[in-house]
């Protein structure tokens, strides 16, 4: 594959993210429910994630908690950029796409939004959780085309890789 129209597909990806999705990141005020955090205090948050089950929500909250709302939008929209452009690699890999099917369906996926709070402080970490199941998945593509090829270079990124993301999602159900 030319690596050129790999960079160019890249490309488009960003603008068409840019386009699809930019604006919600110039909105200043606190939409949908977000006002439950704004309203609360972190130790109040961490006290209802902690008693849901939820520690890792706590977490990946209070990390961007002291941002601006353009702030853990910006987050949560280069999450989703970066989802879809491994989308766009996992598309690649396999054999039965060809590289403008993988752009196509990589185009559709970041601009048809599965609900309209994607960039959201309320649903930061499925960004997060998706963010992490794409890039285990990719890397697990990555190790089964170097399996078939004659390597294994990628075997213990991939080993350890899934490790975090299978004790993350066991610990916080993301």
């Amino acid at each position: 594959m030319n690596k050129k129209e790999i960079y160019k597909d890249i490309v488009l990806l960003i603008l068409v993210n840019f386009v699809s999705q930019g604006f919600l990141l110039i909105l200043s005020g606190t939409f949908w429910d977000d006002w439950a955090y704004v309203s609360h205090n972190v130790e109040q948050l961490w006290e209802g994630f902690l008693a849901s089950g939820r520690p890792s929500k706590a977490i990946i909250t209070e990390a961007v908690w002291w941002l601006p709302n353009y702030g853990y939008r910006t987050v949560a929209f280069a999450l989703y950029l970066i989802t879809s452009i491994l989308f766009y690699f996992i598309l690649n890999s396999i054999e039965i796409f060809g590289r403008k099917q993988a752009l196509i369906m990589s185009i559709l996926y970041i601009t048809v939004p599965v609900n309209t709070i994607r960039l959201s402080l309320c649903t930061l970490d499925y960004a997060v959780g998706l963010t992490l199941f794409f890039i285990a998945f990719y890397l697990m593509t990555r190790y089964y085309y170097d399996r078939s090829k004659g390597g294994g270079t990628t075997d213990i990124y991939n080993n350890v890789f899934l490790f975090v993301v299978y004790t993350k999602c066991k610990f916080s159900f993301i």
